[in-house]
């Protein structure tokens, strides 16, 4: 259930220290209250007693925006005219499905002792939203309701919180069968007009109106690489999916309150070193790479993964000449001799099954030179035991753009710098 939101009220103060309510915003179940009528915030008590005028029935709005889990069983499912001698027996109950939005609102009338003749009542209510159902029998009277409690049914449903109902009582409801009672569903499907013929007992109706749905919750995974600017891709799976870089995120919108999950599936070369959310209910699990949300009505959540590279930056390198030896194919990390190179280096300059090895033993100068060095700049880049000046997706995205440049001159002058970055381990 959302929780309904408190606006600025005017009021007023009226007999027996009640206090009669203008409503400021439109998040409640009466639109405007006519005839002989108060609207007023909701009491404690509507027990027989508690809240009593001969002057006027006290109108109130409930719950609003109530997502029903079961279906609600209602007395009145029509408009029409329902009172003595309507031709309406029996009434015409009906149900509202689980899962409807509704809100609610009561209208309650009970004279000052026990009166004969009966206090006569009349007043109009406007509702905000068209009417779905109205509650009007209690366990006694009248015979129309054949065997319905409506109200008693919906007291703990879409009664007020703080509020004490008569649920169970003899003699709460409409009287349509013996007494001067009786209500009028407009077509407009907005207004109700009740006449309640009150003696020994209480009259009361409850209106039930469509509700708006809960608004959406929303989900956002953050991705924060160290050093920042790192181009590396970064998957998530769950309900949170995707691939992204640093800076980037995953947005999922429209969503039911409830637990959600990302994980993060962490790449090579990377350490997550931290999950943090901005919301006190969801968390982060770094032995599982997961963020749980748990989000409610409207509420927005973002978890950010932060990921550290193991590559260490100093000054060291090994040359093409170690890469390329077989006895030291093993210190190869995360690429492989198979890997091509135009793959690797989002480039289209050598055959595509042309492989980082093949780059390495070719001869030739210009791009063939600097495809050599490249590959024995990546490898020592990659290399846990080699701090290396440039980080991998440093050397990847230079030599990417110095090929795809076309420019000879800036070709030779990355090869030339690789080259000695290459030599710095001698």
């Amino acid at each position: 259930m959302r929780v309904r939101p408190i606006f600025p009220i005017a009021v007023s103060v009226i007999a027996a220290g009640m206090i009669a309510v203008v409503p400021s915003a439109a998040d409640a179940a009466i639109a405007s209250v006519s005839g002989q009528v108060v609207q007023i915030s909701p009491p404690p008590s509507v027990l027989f007693g508690a809240l009593q005028s001969d002057d006027n029935m006290f109108a109130f709005d409930e719950k609003q925006n109530v997502t029903l889990t079961a279906a609600l069983p209602v007395d009145i499912s029509q408009a029409g005219q329902y009172g003595p001698d309507c031709g309406c027996d029996p009434l015409t109950p009906g149900s509202i499905p689980a899962g409807t939005t509704v809100s609610s609102l009561f209208v309650h009338a009970d004279p000052v002792g026990n009166k004969k003749p009966a206090t006569v009542l009349d007043a109009t209510i406007v509702t905000t939203t068209p009417i779905i159902g109205i509650e009007v029998c209690g366990p006694a009277k009248p015979s129309v309701c054949g065997g319905n409690h409506g109200l008693d049914a919906s007291d703990a449903v879409l009664g007020a919180p703080g509020t004490l109902y008569p649920t169970g009582d003899f003699g709460r409801g409409m009287n349509f069968d013996i007494q001067n009672d009786y209500l009028v569903w407009m077509v407009n499907n907005h207004t109700v007009q009740i006449q309640t013929s009150t003696a020994a007992h209480v009259d009361e109706v409850r209106i039930i109106t469509a509700g708006a749905p809960p608004p959406p919750a929303t989900i956002i995974v953050k991705k924060v690489t160290v050093p920042s600017g790192a181009p590396t891709q970064f998957a998530f799976t769950g309900d949170a999916s995707g691939s992204i870089s640093d800076g980037q995120s995953i947005t999922v919108a429209n969503l039911n309150p409830g637990a959600y999950t990302s994980t993060e599936q962490v790449p090579a070369g990377w350490q997550l070193a931290s999950i943090t959310c901005d919301d006190p209910n969801s968390s982060g699990n770094l032995a599982t790479a997961t963020a749980t949300f748990h989000v409610s009505s409207g509420q927005t959540v973002t978890c950010t993964f932060t990921d550290t590279s193991t590559e260490k930056i100093g000054q060291q390198g090994l040359t093409l000449g170690y890469w390329k030896q077989p006895q030291h194919f093993a210190a190869w990390s995360i690429y492989t001799q198979s890997d091509t190179f135009d793959a690797v280096f989002h480039v289209s300059v050598f055959p595509s099954s042309f492989t980082l090895l093949q780059a390495l033993a070719q001869g030739g100068g210009g791009v063939n030179a600097l495809g050599r060095q490249a590959v024995a700049a990546l490898l020592d880049a990659t290399s846990s035991s080699i701090d290396y000046p440039l980080y991998s997706w440093q050397v990847i995205t230079l030599v990417h753009d110095a090929i795809s440049s076309g420019n000879a001159k800036t070709i030779q002058s990355l090869e030339s710098q690789l080259e000695a970055d290459n030599s710095l381990s001698g």
